[in-house]
């Protein structure tokens, strides 16, 4: 009877936590519709403020774009533009940093960011915004908060963006710690030779790359499997296995990724995406239908999974 009553009330709370859920789904989804238009503008003044309060942060050079009203006003200008001219304006911040330093490096930058931009434009356009989020979840150590995210909700040339974005983050990060050496009697051809060493002998780079566009894969094929909760299964497996391919990369490449930054950004990424994924679709596991019909020339057998709703008179 204990066993039972426990059982009772396990399921309970659980109707409850999801009731919960979808009453706040709802209620977001309903002011979203409401203000719409004040939402999108809000989401990417935000998205531009954080980028260039990180590329501030990470290029601290004395200038005018180092003032934080310069910073807010770029952001509310870019509330007003579209995803692809915000990464523009991003790339354009960072190398105007970096013209307070040597306009060479910034040159090196602008070209090297802007052919990459142009690949994920032409094959991955709906995920062009990966190259401002994903280098700044790099920079926060969750890659994951926007990774799984690709897998759960785009197709897997969405990858491709995935791999642009981190090179954009490694070659940003390289060529800000080569400005701290440069000086004006620095060499041009030693600098710039310095520079593509550093890029092509970095082992962080090319593990990040393939973890990363691999976990977007794995997410993306298991979340299509004939099996119940396979979005969150999809999330659980893709953060424990980061956490596994990021530490034997230390172990095999000779990476030097921080395993406290592994374990717990993994973890907080993980989460961050359960949450979205969550808001973005509820499932109704319980609910599950098996459908056949046929045509002339096949039959069909589809696995029907409903999305769960709340009902206020409940």
């Amino acid at each position: 009877m204990e066993r039972k009553d426990k059982k009772v009330k396990d399921s309970m709370s659980v109707e409850v936590y999801t009731n919960w859920m979808l009453q706040m789904k709802e209620k977001l989804y309903e002011r979203y519709i409401k203000y719409e238009p004040l939402a999108k503008y809000l989401r990417k003044m935000l998205m531009a403020f954080l980028t260039f309060q990180c590329i501030g942060i990470a290029y601290p050079y004395k200038g005018i774009f180092c003032n934080v009203f310069v910073i807010f006003g770029l952001a509310l200008l870019a509330g007003f533009l579209f995803d692809e001219l915000i990464v523009i304006l991003s790339l354009l911040f960072a190398c105007a940093q970096l013209y307070f330093l040597t306009p060479i490096l910034a040159g090196i930058v602008f070209a090297s960011c802007i052919l990459i931009y142009m690949m994920m434009l032409r094959y991955s356009p709906k995920t062009i915004w990966v190259a401002i989020m994903l280098p700044v979840a790099l920079a926060l150590h969750i890659p994951l908060a926007v990774v799984i995210p690709i897998g759960l909700f785009f197709s897997p040339m969405a990858s491709l963006s995935v791999a642009g974005a981190t090179v954009i983050y490694y070659v940003l990060d390289i060529v800000r710690k080569c400005a701290f050496t440069y000086t004006d009697k620095t060499d041009i051809m030693v600098l710039g030779e310095t520079l593509v060493k550093q890029i092509v002998e970095n082992p962080q780079m090319y593990v990040s790359v393939v973890v990363l566009c691999g976990l977007s894969l794995f997410v993306y094929f298991i979340r299509f499997h004939q099996m119940a909760l396979s979005f969150e299964l999809s999330i659980g497996m893709a953060t424990v296995l980061a956490i596994i391919l990021f530490l034997l990369g230390n172990v095999f490449c000779r990476c030097n990724f921080s395993v406290q930054a592994c374990v717990l950004g993994s973890f907080s990424g993980g989460l961050i995406a359960l949450i979205i994924q969550m808001y973005c679709r509820i499932l109704d596991y319980g609910a599950v239908e098996q459908l056949r019909f046929e045509d002339e020339d096949y039959y069909y057998y589809v696995k029907a999974v409903p999305k769960l709703k709340h009902n206020a008179d409940k």
